[in-house]
């Protein structure tokens, strides 16, 4: 009976031993990947928002606009939008703040701050200013002091001795690495005592069973194997969902830079031909697409709330004309950089209806964005838009149709599901989660209607949802 006692707390503190050894060894390496590829993603975020700043000056100067007024127009735009996330400014190669969100700080000289700087590319600076009066353009990390860091990138203007600075406060990613950090510890503790407990049993059963036929024994050691095998499954799923989620995030933080730059290069390009109103109107989409990267985190939220069933339906009047309108307009400098017509055809026995508006848009959002990124060049896609009303039902349907490739028959069935990958390709390269035609049908299952998608083989797919109220 000792040496059974003996057997089991030895195994318990074996397993316990090995798993913590494991945690030890792994867990830094895993965490600080997780924490150096947070810090690029931010640096690489700066490094374009500071970019495009930069050249929208040295553009605005190239065409006579007045320094002066420029100046105090781009510190009108950014006073008091200082926050704990981060903040624009503009500092000249001699260190003195020419802009920035809090206006008792212009004027101010960093260069004798000695504001310690590790770049990116060149390794520990002692003194940002050091960066600063040089021509380089060079992203890094500064410390003020050891409870206070910043990601910042530094861009140069061409035309004037300045440099345009996006800051990044690291607080938040060190909260969320922390916070991540604890989440990893509980589960790993968890599963340190899931496999002690189940260490424990298995070896009291054997010992139990000890006098038992060899079959009887292989057969019980069969099924323990079964449970760590479909146990291990799991685990190795979980890790793939963390690393489609890290893609995600990288994925999204960029398509809304994208879209500024496509809007500052149609600028560039039709500048002397756009009216006043038209440069208002491109330039208020720089600014919506800007406050759509803060809506960024509440989609990857969404789509776990997608994932545990949680969506809520928030039911409102929607008129259907200026809804399709807004698509249209938001996806038209999409479509006309591959030179796509976006037809719209409206069937409509009535003009209003009441449905939830978010999570519509969300599915015509990705319909149209899936047609023009599997669409040819030179090509087009429809909006069609079909209200009946049939003994006090009313039914709304809206289907896109496009000249892409479509969907092999023996991947068809893979459509809708979440992280499915197909070989169907986008035609310029583009970007694909693997989540968009999942949240469609997670929205609209929600909503009480249904997906669907259909295919002409060399000619036509068509993806609708419908819905009756």
């Amino acid at each position: 009976m000792k040496a059974k006692s003996k057997l089991t707390l030895l195994t318990i503190l074996s397993v316990m031993l090995a798993n913590t050894l494991v945690m030890f060894l792994t867990f830094p390496v895993l965490l600080n990947y997780i924490e150096n590829t947070y810090i690029q993603i931010q640096l690489d975020s700066n490094k374009s928002q500071s970019e495009v700043l930069a050249k929208f000056l040295d553009e605005s100067l190239k065409k006579g606009i007045n320094q002066q007024d420029l100046l105090e127009k781009f510190q009108d735009a950014i006073v008091g939008s200082q926050s704990e996330k981060g903040f624009v400014c503009i500092i000249d190669t001699s260190g003195v703040f020419i802009n920035h969100p809090d206006k008792s700080i212009v004027g101010q000289n960093v260069k004798h701050l000695n504001i310690h700087y590790k770049s990116s590319n060149k390794g520990i600076v002692d003194n940002w200013f050091d960066i600063l009066k040089t021509e380089i353009n060079d992203g890094g990390i500064i410390n003020y002091n050891t409870n206070n860091a910043e990601i910042v990138y530094s861009f140069n203007l061409m035309s004037r001795p300045w440099k345009v600075n996006s800051h990044e406060n690291t607080a938040r990613i060190k909260s969320e690495i922390l916070e991540l950090r604890y989440n990893l510890f509980a589960v790993a503790g968890l599963i340190t005592v899931l496999m002690a407990a189940l260490a424990s049993f298995f070896v009291r059963k054997v010992s139990h069973k000890y006098e038992s036929t060899i079959e009887n024994y292989n057969t019980e050691l069969e099924l323990k194997v079964n449970d760590l095998n479909i146990a291990n499954k799991s685990l190795e799923n979980l890790n793939q969902e963390k690393n489609n989620f890290l893609h995600i995030v990288a994925h999204d933080l960029k398509n809304p830079l994208s879209g500024i730059l496509l809007t500052i290069e149609l600028i560039e390009r039709y500048f002397k031909k756009m009216t006043e109103e038209e440069l208002l109107q491109k330039l208020s989409n720089v600014k919506k697409t800007s406050n759509f990267m803060k809506d960024i985190i509440g989609k990857l939220l969404n789509n776990e709330l997608l994932e545990q069933g949680n969506v809520k339906v928030v039911t409102k009047e929607l008129n259907l004309h200026s809804f399709i309108d807004e698509v249209v307009h938001y996806f038209n400098n999409h479509a006309e950089k591959k030179n796509i017509d976006i037809i719209v055809s409206k069937r409509l026995e009535f003009d209003t209806i009441n449905i939830d508006p978010q999570l519509l848009r969300e599915i015509i959002d990705n319909y149209v964005s899936n047609a023009i990124k599997y669409s040819p060049h030179n090509t087009s896609i429809e909006i069609n838009v079909e209200t009946t009303l049939l003994d006090a039902t009313q039914s709304l349907e809206i289907f896109i149709v496009d000249k892409g490739a479509g969907v092999d028959e023996s991947e068809q069935h893979l459509l809708f599901q979440k992280f499915s990958t197909l070989s169907s390709q986008p035609t310029d390269g583009e970007d694909s989660t693997g989540l968009g035609l999942y949240s469609v049908k997670k929205n609209a299952e929600a909503m009480g209607g249904e997906v669907y998608a259909t295919f002409k083989k060399g000619e036509c797919s068509t993806f609708g949802f419908r819905i009756k109220m």
